[in-house]
């Protein structure tokens, strides 16, 4: 994937698919870091820089025994500001911008 023709993305649209956009920003991610604007579940909007890319993110660290099932909707992202995992829920993200 060639980062330098990468525009914002929004996923705000008519076709908009769950699954193939949460698959698409996890593949951007591990390219790239990205400014996520987005509304959390308390209904603010948040913007966050964020990323996947090997070498950046801290391996998750697990605190407990309990075993958390994976969410179709939530995308864990690492937070380049706080340092720490995040997550978000993919249908409310508003856009998406390549930092860089």
């Amino acid at each position: 994937m060639d980062t330098n023709s990468l525009k914002p993305i929004s996923t705000i649209a008519p076709d908009f698919d769950l699954n193939t956009t949460k698959l698409s920003i996890s593949k951007l991610l591990r390219l790239v870091e990205a400014t996520v604007t987005f509304t959390k579940k308390d209904g603010t909007e948040r913007v966050m820089r964020c990323t996947l890319k090997e070498g950046v993110v801290v391996p998750h660290e697990r605190k407990t025994d309990r075993i958390k099932e994976p969410k179709d909707d939530i995308l864990p992202v690492w937070d380049i500001d706080a340092q720490a995992w995040r997550s978000i829920n993919v249908p409310n993200i508003l856009s998406i911008e390549v930092v860089g």
